[in-house]
């Protein structure tokens, strides 16, 4: 994993086995958190964890145990 900064912007750049990590980590996350009515999360968090998720399931290996309707 890379991670460049530049002003306001981050750049990061993954290999598929990380981008899987990520991807997956950001289900699980989401997941988490509407399985437990005692937990919550700002919308703008989670709103990047679904757009981060988004992005990298399309470049990455099929992840294990996740469907499409994740």
């Amino acid at each position: 994993m890379r991670v460049v900064h530049s002003g306001g912007d981050h750049l990061l750049v993954l290999n598929d086995a990380e981008a899987g990590s990520v991807a997956e980590a950001c289900a699980l996350m989401v997941l988490a958190v509407k399985s437990d009515g005692r937990l919550s999360m700002p919308p703008v968090m989670n709103r990047v964890l679904c757009d981060l998720f988004e992005g990298l399931r399309v470049a990455s290996p099929a992840l294990p145990g996740f469907g499409q309707d994740v």
